[in-house]
This record gives structure tokens, sequence and C-alpha cells, in this order.
């Protein structure tokens, strides 16, 4: 896996061509920046870390200085991350000004002293305020992050749209699906955000087998059975993480 620390990005991201995968006219919306950082506390420092995460404000809610405090998750299932962190932030070039790194360094420093692990990871997503009012009223997440294989990561952007189409049919909450901009070495991650884990568990399970299996050709697989085996051919990684809301 390739790590890159926080100081290290400021130079990656003068590179160019850094954007997201490309979106079709038909699933095309406005799209929103994010820092997203998966944290693992030091023995005897998980309940400070909740604290000092839980302690920035209300999520999605700039403060006083104009820092907008980060999305939060508390892992449940899955990867070995505790929490993870999605900022909203207005882009690469003005996050890493001074200004905005000056605002940034006194959280940032006390994760440190924190953390055995972090991971940090820029990307595109969903519209700042499509996520937020999604955010609001959850308090379950699926989060699923995949590694394309070479040359797959356009596919496997498209592969996330397509399904949001058959989960949509189906009467299932739809994935937010963000791309990657410079950092961890992820290409996609999808976020599934549910009422609680019985609504992520029974959602889909109104509809009859026949049912599901029309709504997946109507969108373009030859069956649910596609899905899977389809998915895992653009693939060398999939991680899937339960993770719970925080305040």
């Amino acid at each position: 896996m390739r790590l890159i620390p926080f100081f290290a990005l400021v130079g990656a991201m003068l590179l160019p061509g850094t954007s997201g995968y490309a979106q079709s006219a038909a699933d095309a919306e406005p799209r929103g920046e994010y820092r997203v950082t998966m944290l693992r506390a030091a023995p005897g420092k998980w309940v400070a870390m909740k604290a000092l995460i839980e302690g920035q404000g209300e999520a999605g809610v700039a403060d006083q200085n104009g820092r907008i405090a980060s999305y939060r998750m508390r892992h449940a299932q899955g990867a070995q991350w505790d929490f993870m962190l999605i900022q909203p932030i207005e882009g690469l070039h003005p996050y890493f000004s001074a200004e905005v790194q000056a605002l940034e360094a006194d959280f940032r420093h006390a994760i440190a002293e924190l953390a055995d692990f972090e991971e940090d990871w820029f990307v595109e997503g969903p519209a700042h305020a499509t996520l937020k009012q999604a955010y609001q009223a959850a308090g379950a997440f699926l989060i699923e992050m995949f590694r394309a294989r070479a040359g797959m990561q356009q596919a496997l952007f498209d592969s996330r749209v397509k399904e949001n189409r058959f989960l949509a049919k189906i009467d299932t909450p739809t994935n937010f699906v963000f791309s990657g901009h410079i950092g961890a070495d992820w290409d996609v991650m999808t976020i599934g955000f549910y009422r609680d884990f019985a609504h992520w568990g029974t959602a889909g399970n109104e509809h009859t087998a026949a049912a599901q299996e029309q709504a997946a050709r109507d969108v373009g697989f030859s069956g649910v059975a596609e899905l899977a085996p389809g998915l895992r051919e653009l693939l060398t990684q999939h991680q899937d993480t339960l993770a719970s809301a925080m305040d």
C-alpha cells in the first residue's frame, strides 16, 4: 500500500492530470472535493481521539475562522481503521495555501499525537450540500474502497455508477461515488448512507428475485449474478467497512 504523508502532498498537488474520472452526461452532477483521512488510534488513545474528532464542531459547518469540520464515521466492522474523516475542501490549491494550512495545523498535529496509523486521500465526490444533507439523516454507512487494475480506473468508476442505476430500481439507497486525486493508493470509494444497520440489512429485500433480475438486465447487466464477478475483474483490491455516525 502506498502511503503518502500529509506534508508530501503539497508538491504532488502541483502535478497535472490529478482530476477525478469523467462522468457521462446522464450521470454528471456538481462535484465537491474532500480530504479523506483514515485513522487508527494508538493503544489507550481511542477515547481521546474520539473526543478530539467530535470536538471539531458540527460536521460540515465552518467555524468562525472558516475551517469546515469533517464528516466523521466510527468503525463497526471491516477495515482496520478506527475513524474516517471526510473534510470538505475548495480544491487542492486553496487547501494547501498558507492561510488554510494555518487553520489545519493544530487539529492535524493533535491527531498525529494520538494515531498509530494515518492514511490520507484527496478525492472528488458529491456536491458539498448533497453530502451534508445525506450525512445529517444517516446513522450507518457502508464504505467500499477499490483499487483498480492497470488502466481500469475509468471502467471501475463507470461500474459503480451503473450499479447505482440497478440499486435505484430495487428501491435501495444509491451510493455516493468518490474518485481519487492524490494520496492513498485507492482509485474509487463508494459510501452508502442508511438510517441504521437494520435499514442496510433489509434494503431491497422487498423485491422478488425475478424483479431484481429484471432490474439488473434493464441497466445493462446480464443478470444479478454478473455484478460481483464483473466488479472483481476490474480490481486488485476491495475493502468493505461498516461504520456508524458520530456526534
